[in-house]
């Protein structure tokens, strides 16, 4: 290597050393707690040989070497069979594009693959996040793909021996011989001659994917935000925004078992999509005009927020669950992923709030909550609102807020209702709030 790929080496060094640091600080944490409370000198000495363990094993060369042999249990792929049916055993497939030959179709030939997934044991999930972190700008995945000698320089100072990490990393790109499964589904597909073959579409999670990430971008990064500002204030951008009318995100597997379906569906971070896929509407535009007017009342949730279209949908779907008055897990994660869906209708909200001048919260007849007014008016120039709105407490207030009222409208329609989980809805809807807060902070 030369003197350029010698720093950058150190620098992906320090990255890789940085990444296994913070997998080990929890684990760590972990144990003095339970130092912390031991009695006996037997089970303290036990402990401080766990953590003593645990930090050699947490040393670069000993996690990149452990990491290495578990990645034999990952298939990276860009099409998974168990967003089908999860107990499908068909066989994942990565498909490497070369836009060369489309055969006028539109197939995967046609697109660039930017994301690669990944399925398998869930407890190897902290080797496909290492492997899927990024060094200017490119994936240590795909340094791996092409040997880069800058990484095996960072991994260990036994360059023969990074290389057999390299290689085994390299093993999840192959994949199988293709095989179905009888819980796949099956399409005949017409040909020229008038015969057919039989084909088994397997769930392209690699776009759906980038096209999750390409609507996230569009509705919470800065260059949005800053738009859709400009826009409220009647001033010049040169990017402008984008609006998604009646768009829907599908919970497609979300539960307690998300993991096993695959890496990126399941990860509830920056880099992945909390079991969401982006649903757009397949209708012809139907656009109503009407004024906004500032929210008077003590809560949004006495009034507009109800009666949105989507939200009494998505209720009567609710109701007709509770119904039952059955608490068991498929109930339960039915109404989960209905509140989901209703959660980024707080989003949405927030946003169409935007359209109105600044500052509407702060008329004398607004007896708006305080936390709602932080939430629907975030760009306030009241006393203390842009240290309030940043610090985010309010993200968590107004999601209480949102669960009680969702738990009122239960109640009333049944009394005897048992799937009411006001905890879990609260979590849910303060995901989706903070993405908002993260998209409006910069802009404060």
């Amino acid at each position: 290597m030369n003197d350029s790929d010698h720093f950058q080496a150190k620098l992906l060094r320090e990255l890789i050393e940085k990444f296994i640091q913070e997998r080990l600080k929890p684990k760590i944490e972990e144990q003095k707690k339970k130092l912390d409370k031991t009695s006996t000198q037997l089970e303290r000495d036990a402990i401080e040989e766990k953590i003593h363990s645990l930090i050699i094993n947490y040393r670069r060369e000993e996690w990149l070497r452990d990491a290495a042999k578990r990645s034999q249990q990952i298939k990276l792929a860009t099409h998974i069979p168990k967003f089908t049916h999860p107990m499908a055993e068909a066989s994942p497939i990565y498909f490497k594009s070369d836009k060369t030959d489309c055969n006028n179709l539109v197939n995967s030939s046609c697109t660039k693959v930017a994301y690669v997934d990944g399925t398998g044991n869930a407890a190897v999930n902290d080797v496909f996040t290492f492997l899927n972190k990024e060094h200017n700008g490119e994936k240590l995945l795909n340094m791996v793909s092409r040997r880069s000698s800058v990484l095996a320089g960072a991994m260990s100072d036994n360059i023969d021996e990074a290389y057999e990490w390299i290689d085994a990393f390299y093993a999840m790109f192959k994949a199988k011989a293709p095989a179905s499964h009888t819980l796949m589904k099956q399409v005949y597909f017409p040909l020229g001659d008038g015969s057919y073959h039989l084909i088994s579409p397997v769930f392209p999670t690699s776009l759906v994917h980038e096209i999750h990430e390409i609507v996230k971008d569009e509705r919470f990064s800065d260059t949005a935000v800053a738009a859709r500002k400009a826009h409220k204030n009647n001033d010049v951008n040169e990017t402008g925004y984008k609006t998604f009318p009646a768009l829907l995100y599908m919970y497609y597997y979300s539960g307690v078992r998300a993991l096993n379906i695959s890496f990126l569906n399941s990860l509830r971070s920056d880099s992945g999509r909390n079991g969401a896929g982006v649903l757009f509407a397949s209708v012809p535009p139907n656009w109503r005009s009407k004024s906004l007017t500032p929210v008077n009342s003590e809560s949004v949730f006495h009034g507009r927020f109800t009666y949105r279209t989507f939200v009494k949908e998505l209720l009567n779907e609710i109701h007709e669950l509770a119904k039952s008055n059955y608490d068991n897990f498929h109930i339960r994660e039915g109404v989960k992923n209905l509140v989901k869906a209703m959660s980024y209708e707080l989003a949405d909200l927030s946003y169409e709030m935007l359209e109105l001048p600044a500052g509407w919260s702060k008329n004398p007849e607004c007896r708006l909550n305080y936390y709602e007014k932080l939430w629907l008016d975030p760009f306030s120039d009241a006393e203390g609102s842009r240290e309030a709105y940043i610090s985010g407490k309010w993200c968590g207030e107004v999601a209480k807020r949102f669960a009680r009222w969702l738990t009122k409208q239960i109640r009333d329609k049944n009394k005897d209702a048992v799937i009411t989980d006001p905890d879990v809805w609260s979590e849910i809807a303060e995901y989706v709030l903070d993405d908002v807060r993260r998209g409006n902070r910069d802009e404060q």
